[in-house]
């Protein structure tokens, strides 16, 4: 079936389906409207959409291929186009490969991320059976279920998305890429999650009420696990987190980045925090090797690691209370002075740039007032003042450590430390506006506003702000 050429078109299925073809399904240009009690536009053999408008509302899949029996056809191709889908089920379905390419999608699945999906029913965004592939475009998903899912891999090349969702905002069975993009995670169970989970670039706000990154071996429960239901994603040795690049900033409940194997950290930069009151902002059950990038990790010193191997000049600092968010951590000596902001209530922190120097000897400070810019915990253009002397550390090692630090009886030191009344909750509808740093809104693409100056079955085979400004370049604070 192929429809092209320029006009509009309206669909109403009072029962069953609002466009169907028995083999493949071809859409070019125009404008699509269509409303179904089921389906709203399904190839059998495979849906290609290009440059055209569509708009679906159905309490199926909004746009789906289903061909189960030949791993070359089931699969779905959209470029250049406008597509509005609200789905009861998900909004876009390949039994096999999934890619799009520029052009806008807005989709709500399942009622929304405030909704907590059947156990008889799928309820994703963007779903695949094999790959996922999203090249460029505008996002906004609204999910009761995962966002992004692919039962094997899925890559990011490029693209502004705005997501919320009940369970993980991008999963992958397999291998999940981010090389480019924008990516906005308001509301999350878990927000990057794989097998393997690789970062060299892109720029990622993620806030989520378990984990903010997951690497972990097996297959997901076909996005279950959100709504305190838990999950079978289990652990695997063959588990990695690699980030050699992008801006990466996790507020997360749980851990802030988890790997049940390993995790490599050669570039880019990371700030992360966990307020959860068992958990840690750097958890895994391998090794974590760190050589180059900007790292700022904090969260409550009760279940702390840092990394376990280091080529680039690292510290691990525990301090005997909780100091709240916004509290300066600065590293002075003569003609150099590094700046951090907490970017949650921490009592353990770790700290690693390119800017530490071998050999050098460290006045550690808390506290006091600074007198340039913050930006997502990095702070740049002023000086500290006011501050509690804590000690003077020689970086004599690429790992040095003060205070309680490490206390989660993983790689990283022997197990102490426990939860604090005063830590407070983790967060499960995302950041409200007066926890945020600095109480403003929060502006998809931007960053934190007010920062500156702040004190199932599926279908498908089993498999289961202005204040931040632009991220800064790689090894400058």
């Amino acid at each position: 079936m192929n429809r092209e050429g320029a006009g509009t078109l309206t669909v109403t299925a009072n029962c069953g389906n609002g466009v169907t073809s028995k083999d493949t399904l071809q859409i070019y240009d125009g404008v699509l409207s269509v409303q179904a009690v089921n389906n709203g536009i399904n190839g059998k053999d495979s849906n290609t959409i290009d440059s055209a408008s569509i708009t679906v509302t159905c309490g199926g899949d909004a746009i789906r291929s289903t061909n189960d029996t030949d791993g070359t056809l089931g699969w779905v191709s959209i470029s250049n186009s406008l597509l509005d889908l609200t789905a009861g089920e998900d909004g876009v379905q390949a039994e096999t490969a999934l890619t799009i390419s520029e052009g806008s999608c807005t989709a709500v699945s399942g009622g929304g991320s405030g909704v907590q999906p059947s156990d008889s029913i799928s309820a994703k965004g963007l779903k695949a059976g094999t790959t996922l592939t999203l090249n460029g475009g505008t996002f906004t998903l609204d999910c009761s279920d995962d966002a992004v899912h692919s039962n094997g891999d899925v890559t990011v090349s490029g693209g502004v998305y705005t997501i919320s969702t009940g369970d993980d905002a991008l999963h992958a069975d397999e291998a999940l890429t981010v090389s480019a993009g924008e990516i906005n995670i308001l509301t999350s169970y878990e927000g990057l999650e794989g097998t393997s989970v690789s970062v060299s670039g892109g720029t990622i706000y993620i806030v989520s009420s378990d984990d903010g990154v997951n690497a972990a071996g097996g297959a997901d429960g076909s996005g279950f696990g959100g709504f305190g239901r838990g999950t079978p994603f289990g652990g695997n040795s063959g588990s990695l987190i690699h980030i050699s690049g992008g801006y990466l900033v996790v507020r997360a409940g749980g851990d802030g980045l988890d790997s049940n194997g390993n995790a490599i950290m050669s570039g880019g930069t990371v700030i992360v925090s966990s307020t959860g009151q068992g958990d840690g902002a750097l958890d895994y059950d391998g090794s974590f090797t760190l050589s180059g990038g900007i790292l700022l990790a904090a969260d409550s010193g009760a279940m702390s690691q840092s990394p376990s191997e280091a080529s680039q000049y690292t510290l691990s600092l525990g301090f005997d209370s909780v100091l709240p968010a916004g509290t300066f951590i600065s590293l002075e000596r003569e003609e150099q002075s590094l700046v951090f902001a907490l970017p949650s209530n921490a009592s353990h922190v770790v700290i690693s740039s390119p800017e530490l120097e071998g050999g050098a000897v460290y006045t550690l400070s808390y506290g006091g007032e600074y007198s340039g810019q913050t930006a997502d915990g990095l702070c740049s253009g002023g000086t500290c003042s006011g501050g509690t002397e804590a000690a003077e550390l020689t970086l004599s090692d690429y790992i040095t450590t003060y205070g309680r630090a490490d206390m989660g009886g993983r790689p990283g030191g022997p197990r102490g430390g426990t939860p604090r009344e005063d830590w407070g909750e983790p967060p499960t509808e995302g950041m409200p506006p007066d926890q945020r740093p600095g109480g403003g809104e929060r502006v998809p693409g931007t960053g934190w506003e007010g920062q500156q100056g702040h004190s199932g079955p599926d279908g498908m085979p089993d498999g289961r702000g202005a204040g931040r400004g632009e991220p800064p370049e790689e090894g400058a604070l």
